[in-house]
């Protein structure tokens, strides 16, 4: 079958809200309004009419997102849309715009962020003993018997990372 997908850009309505499936599968959910920004005959911009998704976050992605984001955080979305059609308690019928999202993610544009990983078990790390860090270390030698690392492109007088040669 096909699928759409899709990248939104736009505010969360509210806090994010953990959910569990009748499965027991946990997941995360929240409500993104986005507007059409316009430049009016005048020169000025207004909002144009709003939009709003229901997204639905699962697995990590899922617990990232209800530990990260809050109301009125600007994100950018990008995951599989699906249109559902449904019927009121008054009988009449109203259509909702879904996103599973697969990415979520600040959006930059509007602020800076950091990116915190989720803790480890420090005996997962296969780097966690002094032994391991320093094998990696001279690894990347670049003689292989502790000498300095070989110059990026930009300290040999290169342009972008890369070194200019002449012929």
């Amino acid at each position: 079958m096909y699928e759409t997908y899709v990248t939104i850009s736009g505010r969360l309505v509210a806090d994010p809200e953990k959910r569990t499936t009748k499965a027991g599968q946990v997941f995360t959910t929240f409500r993104l309004a986005t507007s059409e920004r316009r430049r009016t005959r005048e020169g000025t911009f207004e909002d144009g009419p709003t939009s709003f998704y229901n997204v639905a976050c699962y697995r990590a992605l899922g617990v990232n997102v209800c530990e990260s984001l809050h109301k009125g955080e600007p994100v950018v979305v990008t995951g599989r849309q699906r249109v559902r059609q449904y019927q009121r308690a008054d009988e009449s019928y109203g259509t909702s715009v879904e996103v599973e999202a697969m990415h979520v993610g600040h959006d930059l544009l509007w602020g800076q962020t950091q990116l915190t990983r989720p803790g480890r078990d420090e005996s997962e790390d296969r780097m966690a003993d002094e032994a391991s860090r320093q094998s990696y270390d001279e690894s990347y030698d670049s003689d292989g018997e502790g000498g300095a690392p070989a110059p990026r492109g930009d300290e040999s007088g290169g342009v972008g990372g890369f070194a200019a040669h002449a012929a």
